[in-house]
Order: C-alpha cells, then sequence, then structure tokens
C-alpha cells in the first residue's frame, strides 16, 4: 500500500520525502532499510527518529490483520490428513476439524517432507481446501522442498 494512502496517520509531506529515497510503500518503510538508515537519508528537521520509530509502529497496526487465536476459529475441515502411512495417519486423525495445524521438531527431522505430503494429499482429495505454508525461522529452502 501507498504511504499516501495511509494520510492522516502518514503526513503527506512526510510521504513525498520517502518517496524521495524510495520509500513509497508500508513494505520499502518496513523491511528495506533499519529506522536509522531511513532517518539519514532524509533531509535534516523532516522528522525525529523517535518520530520515525513510532510511525514504523503505527504503519505496522494499520497494515496487519488483526490477530486471531487458533482456537477461536471454528473448525470448518472434515477431510483428514493423510500421509500414506497408517500409523502416521493415526496420529493426524486429531487434526480433522481444526483449521489450523502446526508441525515443528528439530533440524533436519523431516518435518519439511512430512508437510509437503500432507498439503499435496490434502489439495489433491479435497478440491476445496486451501494450504498456507508460514516459514517462522525464515530458513525454508524451495530448492529444497522440490
Amino acid at each position: 500500500m501507498r504511504l499516501t494512502a495511509l494520510a492522516p496517520s502518514v503526513p503527506q509531506e512526510l510521504a513525498f520525502e520517502l518517496d524521495k529515497i524510495g520509500i513509497t510503500t508500508e513494505t520499502d518503510l518496513l523491511f528495506r532499510e533499519t529506522p536509522l538508515e531511513i532517518f539519514q537519508k532524509l533531509p535534516q528537521g523532516t522528522i525525529s527518529l523517535k518520530d520515525l520509530k513510532s510511525l514504523i509502529l503505527r504503519v505496522t497496526e494499520l497494515c496487519a490483520a488483526p490477530g486471531v487465536v487458533s482456537l477461536d476459529i471454528p473448525p470448518i475441515r472434515n477431510t483428514p490428513l493423510s500421509s500414506g502411512l497408517p500409523s502416521l495417519d493415526r496420529i493426524a486423525e486429531c487434526c480433522v476439524g481444526f483449521p489450523i495445524v502446526e508441525i515443528s521438531g528439530d533440524v533436519a527431522s523431516g518435518k519439511t517432507s512430512l508437510v509437503l505430503n500432507l498439503a499435496l494429499r490434502l489439495l489433491a482429495t479435497d478440491p476445496n481446501s486451501a494450504v498456507l505454508w508460514i516459514d517462522t525461522r525464515g530458513d525454508f529452502s524451495v530448492e529444497r522442498a522440490v
């Protein structure tokens, strides 16, 4: 989203100054550079570093989806997860009816292979299903997965 669309939370004059240094969207503001690096590129007197940090927090709040506790999401899936391994499928039966499943474990324990297998099987057997992969550590390797 363009920062100019977030007025009045992002003052237009500040949005224009940020645009001049290549910060045009909330993604640019939140992820491209540190607040200090952005502050150092702005003309002196445009905004204080403290106010820039406050602005970044405000933009984060404006652009973030509201938080939801998984227990508050109504059960919607009736399709059981299937790995093709009966012993593992018995464990996966506990996931029926829950829209969110978290898989965790040690590094190189087979989580990626397991989840890809489960996801592909679910998508192949239930055309109304969807899979969202959230990599909380940032080390997902597409090359390893393919």
